[in-house]
């Protein structure tokens, strides 16, 4: 497989395989391995709570506030 990566993304990933010793083949290839699993990750979330909406498991949106400001706190 051929990717085309603009040049500021090849000068970066160059710098950051030069910075870490790592090959610019395998750190992109870290790079899509990190980005498939987040997507999984990602796509498993959106059908659990689209299943928990449909079950009708549904927050207030003042219950949503109040949970991400317990989180920040």
């Amino acid at each position: 497989m051929t990717i085309q990566l603009s040049e500021t993304q090849e000068r970066k990933l160059a710098e950051i395989s030069a910075a870490n010793g790592v090959a610019v083949d395998e750190l992109a290839g870290q790079a899509i391995d990190h980005f498939l699993a987040y997507r999984t990750d990602f796509e498993a979330a959106v059908r659990e709570g689209r299943a928990a909406a449909a079950r009708g498991e549904l927050f207030e949106h003042e219950e949503v506030v109040a949970r991400i400001e317990r989180l920040l706190e």
